[in-house]
């Protein structure tokens, strides 16, 4: 599924729920009638991929969750 988003009057945003595929500048019924593809429009964005945590923090964590249940 692909996302699109209004960010102001006559700029949108596409994302896929991961990452964002483009912006364009047209209206929101402009664009759903010229894509051939299925969009929802919704009203949230992902966040950037530098502001998202860290993999490392997560194996982290991971270690000590399946430590404490072990124990």
């Amino acid at each position: 599924m692909l996302y699109v988003v209004q960010i102001e009057k006559g700029k949108l945003i596409t994302h896929d729920g991961d990452v964002e595929t483009g912006i364009h500048h047209m209206t929101l019924e402009k664009f759903l009638s010229m894509v051939q593809v299925e969009y929802q429009e919704t009203y949230w964005i992902p966040d950037p991929k530098g502001k998202r945590y860290k993999r490392v923090n997560f194996q982290k964590t991971d270690k000590v969750v399946k430590k404490t249940k072990l124990e």
